[in-house]
């Protein structure tokens, strides 16, 4: 895939986010109860995406810029850093999760934590579906 074809992709993903949040803002008014948390994220993952687009769009217009976000992108020191933060972000969110559930559990509230650990748990099954898809095709 060409570098410019990735940055349409993140485009079409950053479009994605903004169109998502403000549906749930749009959601959280129609809704027949308070759903404040609901307009929240909506607002926040509107903003990500808008600031994505801001971000992205601008490269498609401008060759140099285009030609300078690939060579950042393509470095190796980059490139491991990037890697290196994506595994301590999910390491350090699952331990997080995790303790979050038994606390959640020792105060009482049952349902929450099992939700959490269900949570945990589908994101430890999709690691593991993604990885061995990537480890049979490189």
């Amino acid at each position: 895939m060409s570098f410019q074809n990735k940055i349409k992709t993140r485009i079409g993903f950053a479009g994605g986010y903004a169109l998502l949040g403000v549906a749930m803002i749009v959601l959280s008014f129609c809704m027949p109860d308070d759903e404040a948390y609901l307009s929240s994220f909506g607002l926040a993952l509107a903003v990500m995406g808008l600031a994505r687009l801001k971000q992205y769009l601008p490269l498609l217009f401008d060759a140099d810029r285009m030609r300078k976000r690939e060579i950042a992108e393509t470095d190796e020191r980059n490139v491991m850093i990037v890697n290196r933060a994506r595994s301590l972000t999910l390491t350090l969110f699952t331990v997080l999760c995790c303790l979050a559930v038994i606390v959640l559990s020792a105060v009482g509230l049952k349902t929450i934590a099992m939700a959490l650990a269900a949570a945990v748990g589908v994101l430890t099954v999709i690691y593991l579906i993604v990885y061995r898809i990537l480890s049979a095709r490189y």
